[in-house]
């Protein structure tokens, strides 16, 4: 496999795990609405840095969107 195609792949694959990242945090942020436990919050942080991280290296540029825990509440009704 040529340098370009691997490149693309670890590219491909950083992706799928911001991805995995996002959806982590955001069911996190949904099952802590109303909460108020210092585990999910350090867990929350931790997703935090994890995403930041990913994005840097990616080269990502455009704020990250995230959703308050109120308006998961407001979603969900």
């Amino acid at each position: 496999m040529g340098g370009a195609a691997r490149g693309a792949e670890e590219r491909a694959e950083k992706e799928e795990g911001l991805a995995r990242l996002r959806r982590d945090r955001d069911g996190l942020k949904k099952h802590m609405v109303g909460k108020t436990d210092i585990g999910d919050a350090d867990q929350l942080e931790r997703l935090r840095h994890r995403i930041d991280a990913l994005r840097q290296e990616l080269k990502i540029t455009e704020p990250e969107q995230e959703w308050s825990a109120e308006q998961w509440r407001d979603n969900e009704k």
